[in-house]
């Protein structure tokens, strides 16, 4: 008898289609602990690329002494390695599929918006009281895709990229005069900071700080990184070049936090903030074979999660957690008696609640891939194991404490596992679908032609990386100019 096609193929299909240890207690009462919220997204920042993740590189300085007074996640993932998807999963603490944003561009060219049924956490604070500001800095994140909702100010990048520097001194400007005219209100900031994307070009004075040498073969060989990789027109032809090239991009952003930081204390905020950093998404760098990111390897959803709260012991969280949770974790922190509609949306759980165990982390590769013909792939993980699956294939199994960076499938030792584990993709996913019927469909509009080749520029809307970019992804990366 022919199997019946799982839901997991069924959703392949119609996709190709249609285009820590937890417990810290109760969260605070009303008018204590921190007031307000500072949120800084980096854009294709790999966790492992970072010191306070054990990377052998001192890439990241500001960044690590942050961590050393924070909540450091060690197991998180974004459910989707895509700017825009990412980012209104973290927004709303809804899945892609329940949001309906499912690739930074719809297939034609189109724009994505989320469900018109979603709340974003900045909506929650602002009708709460809390002034809302938002700087971003690459078009993905522009003011039509929704990701403005709730933001009184909304500054996105008027050119495909910003500069960093350039972001964090708008952020910075706004700030300075939150404190000089609003000190009385709680705020809500975010930064977004898009340099480790590639091209990776940082600013002159940064770059030759990283040159290959034997400890980053080592880390390669670990890998199994190719000397050169290409994936649908992204190449990556030097593979030490690029990962030096891409550590200059984060050790950029590490001055730039730097600098934020330095800013909160000289205006003697840091009491009463709490401070989010988080990575969208992370980078192949030619890891299994893929330059780029957008799949479900570990290397593409794992991201940096730090939480910095004010009165809060540091410790190093184990348990694989979603980028889902992250706003059910901090608006409990800020306002309880104003997170519950929030709260009932959300497929994220507060990481600090007390009895906090972990649960499966889901997964799901872009929809920009079905343009190249790939199925739909899927991940989930439950505490060391790894599930992926993709299309009508047989699926993998990873063990994560063995083999971190997924080289050894288990499937064929594991078959038990893998047809529970199966059954749980199977189940979330069917969740998933039922709450993206209660929440009223996302829409795929016509973009305006300007943004349409900003993302172009990027190499989002096409199947081909347009041609002035091609050389800049690999071997040029270092030497190409972006000032």
């Amino acid at each position: 008898m022919r199997r019946r096609p799982s839901l997991v193929t069924a959703l392949a299909l119609a996709l190709a289609l249609g285009g820590c240890s937890g417990g810290s207690g109760p969260a605070a009462e009303p008018g204590t602990g921190p007031r307000n919220l500072l949120l800084v997204t980096v854009d294709t920042l790999r966790a492992d690329h970072l010191g306070c993740y054990g990377y052998f590189r001192d890439t990241s300085p500001r960044i690590d002494a942050l961590a050393a007074r924070s909540l450091l996640f060690e197991r998180c993932s974004v459910p989707m390695a895509t700017t825009l998807p990412s980012h209104v999963s973290l927004l709303t603490g809804a899945y892609p599929l329940e949001h309906g944003v499912l690739a930074n561009v719809a297939h034609g060219g189109r724009a994505f918006l989320p469900s018109p049924g979603l709340l974003s956490a900045a909506q929650v604070l602002a009708d709460c009281g809390y002034r809302t500001a938002a700087f971003t800095s690459a078009k993905p994140l522009r003011a039509e895709s929704g990701v403005d909702q709730g933001f009184q100010l909304f500054d996105a990048s008027p050119e495909r990229e910003r500069r960093g520097n350039e972001t964090l001194q708008l952020a910075l400007g706004w700030l300075q005069e939150h404190v000089e005219t609003r000190a009385g209100q709680p705020f809500f900031l975010w930064l977004h900071l898009f340099d480790p994307h590639d091209p990776y070009q940082a600013p002159p004075r940064f770059r030759g700080s990283f040159q290959a040498d034997a400890e980053l073969e080592a880390y390669m060989s670990e890998r199994r990184i190719a000397e050169d990789s290409e994936r649908h027109g992204r190449r990556l032809v030097d593979s030490q070049r690029a990962h030096d090239a891409y550590d200059e991009e984060i050790r950029f952003v590490d001055a730039l936090m730097g600098r934020l930081l330095d800013r909160l204390e000289e205006l003697e905020l840091e009491p009463s903030t709490l401070l989010c950093l988080v990575g969208d998404h992370g980078e192949g760098l030619g890891q299994h074979d893929i330059p780029g990111h957008g799949y479900v390897w570990d290397e593409h959803l794992r991201a940096p999660l730090l939480i910095s709260i004010p009165g809060e012991a540091p410790r190093r969280v184990v348990e694989p957690v979603s980028s889902v949770d992250v706003f059910p974790t901090l608006l409990s922190r800020l306002e309880p008696a104003c997170v519950e509609p929030f709260l009932r949306q959300s497929s994220g759980v507060d990481l600090l609640a007390p009895g906090f165990a972990g649960r499966p982390v889901f997964g799901q590769s872009t929809e920009r891939l079905s343009q190249f013909g790939e199925a739909p792939a899927f991940a989930l993980q439950r505490g060391r194991w790894k599930l992926l699956r993709a299309g009508e294939g047989p699926a993998r199994l990873y063990d994560l404490e063995r083999d971190p960076h997924e080289l050894q499938d288990q499937a064929g030792q594991e078959p038990d596992l893998v047809r529970e584990l199966e059954a749980e993709l199977e189940r979330l996913l069917a969740d998933q679908l039922k709450r993206a019927a209660e929440l009223g469909q996302g829409a795929a509009v016509e973009l305006d032609a300007a943004t349409l080749r900003a993302l172009e520029a990027l190499g989002y809307t096409g199947g081909e990386m347009p041609a002035e970019d091609e050389e800049t992804e690999g071997e040029a990366s270092a030497d190409g100019q972006r000032d």
